[in-house]
């Protein structure tokens, strides 16, 4: 664990991992249904419903980002352009006083698909990563990754417990102010992974 601590990009990495894994946990896995049901009214039937039109948008999003990277002949500017989209869906929930029912679930929906970012950030891992740590540092990210799981989903709640009335449901404001902290967060550690350098699926010259 020591060498895998001492790996150079590992610094860099650790941020992205801590919040990449994050989007879909936190609104399809915490917040997504009572954020439909405390600003929308939506029953338990109607959330279900939306949930797995986000689940449908994860799986979607995951089929997508393999032929992304080949055509881009890019892991690191994949995940940036996908982590962009997340933090702009995000942004627009935040930002809109009332974006409706089929407006928010439509952003929602968008989260996900752009969500599942790890598939190739994880390629992009195993490619900077030596073999004989390989192992070892994969795991390191993951548990980076899960970690950051279990913060922003509990960070959020504590942004909602102020904005939450005696029959335990989050006021609208409450719920904008966590989708524009987690959208800030998303934008922020991209910095770190800007200097990261780009390990390309093919060689430049097959790109001829």
């Amino acid at each position: 664990l020591g060498e895998v601590l001492r790996l150079p990009h590992l610094p860099r990495m650790a941020p992205v991992a801590f919040v990449l894994f994050t989007p879909m946990m936190v609104l399809i896995g915490a917040w997504g249904g009572p954020y439909m049901r405390d600003v929308f009214g939506m029953d338990a039937a109607e959330r279900g419903n939306l949930l797995f039109a986000m689940m449908v948008a994860v799986t979607a999003g995951l089929l997508a980002y393999g032929p992304i990277e080949r055509i881009a002949n890019s892991r690191k500017w994949v995940v940036i352009g996908g982590a962009v989209g997340v933090a702009a869906c995000l942004a627009v929930l935040a930002a809109l006083p009332a974006p409706g029912l089929w407006g928010a679930g439509a952003l929602l929906v968008g989260a996900c698909f752009f969500g599942p970012l790890y598939v190739v950030f994880m390629a992009h891992c195993r490619a900077l990563f030596p073999m004989h740590l390989m192992g070892r540092a994969m795991t390191m990210v993951t548990l980076v990754g899960v970690l950051g799981i279990v913060s922003l989903q509990f960070g959020f709640g504590v942004i909602l417990g102020f904005f939450t009335d005696a029959a335990g449901r989050a006021d609208a404001v409450g719920y904008r102010l966590g989708f524009a902290c987690h959208a800030a967060i998303f934008l922020l550690v991209l910095l770190s992974y800007l200097r990261v350098p780009d390990m390309r699926p093919r060689p430049a010259s097959d790109d001829a």
